[in-house]
């Protein structure tokens, strides 16, 4: 056993030790940013079908009003 080595161990298990504190920090962070992405997700597909009935609402009141207008020509 020489005092290289001992220095050499204690290099790599603190590098170990920071390397799996990393692993945990970075787990946490991608599991926040997936839940953060399936929210965002369902709210995009909650916009889409909002949109889709906002523009159904406006041909069905623009077909209306022209109906209404061509009634009064008559």
């Amino acid at each position: 056993y020489s005092e290289t080595f001992g220095e050499d161990l204690a290099i790599a298990r603190c590098s170990a030790k920071i390397a799996h504190k990393r692993v945990k920090s970075a787990t946490t962070k991608m599991t926040a940013a997936a839940k953060a992405l399936e929210a965002a997700q369902k709210h995009y597909e909650q916009m889409v079908a909002y949109y889709s009935d906002a523009i159904q609402k406006q041909h069905d009141a623009e077909a209306k009003t022209e109906a209404l207008l061509n009634t009064l020509a008559r």
